[in-house]
């Protein structure tokens, strides 16, 4: 069964293959005029509070075609963090 979205619809994925801080958030594919893009995109902080920075293009040519996907990791909460680094630095005393 091939699978088809809907014109004028997309899907985006948490990145769980993220290598470097420049990498995006989030990657998935749109439909557009019949045509299948690749977007990208990274959680920003602005004046106004988070956003999703996008990023649209042709499908790139020749690479790999995906495999088996990882299974999804939930970004840590801000509390998370701080719990986590404040038990670091109690560790370092």
């Amino acid at each position: 069964m091939t699978e088809k979205s809907p014109e004028n619809s997309g899907a985006l994925f948490l990145n769980t293959g993220r290598r470097g801080v420049n990498a995006p958030d989030y990657v998935g594919t749109i439909t557009v005029d019949g045509k299948r893009l690749e977007v990208a995109a990274w959680v920003r902080d602005g004046r106004e509070g988070e956003f999703l920075s996008l990023h649209v293009q042709a499908p790139a040519s020749g690479r790999a075609a995906p495999g088996k996907k990882p299974p999804y990791r939930r970004r840590a909460t801000p509390e998370q963090v701080a719990r986590a680094e404040a038990q670091r630095a109690r560790m370092m005393r």
